[in-house]
């Protein structure tokens, strides 16, 4: 009975730790793909501002519309 109590505790941790790196690897991808959003958009402002758009980033913005 004893031996049983401590196997679900064991397996209740190991559950929550698997769930907690998997949250964590979710959030991470997230503030990876926003940084490179953030950069892209920084990029597109900075050329807006030079009144000029790079065909590189025009291309994008056709692609991704």
């Amino acid at each position: 009975m004893a031996g049983e109590i401590s196997y679900n505790k064991d397996k209740r941790l190991e559950e929550k730790s698997e769930k907690d790196y998997s949250d964590y690897r979710l959030k991470r991808l997230l503030e990876i793909l926003l940084e490179a959003d953030l950069k892209r958009l920084n990029e597109l402002c900075q050329a807006e501002k030079n009144d000029r758009i790079p065909s590189t980033l025009k291309n994008n913005l056709t692609d991704s519309v």
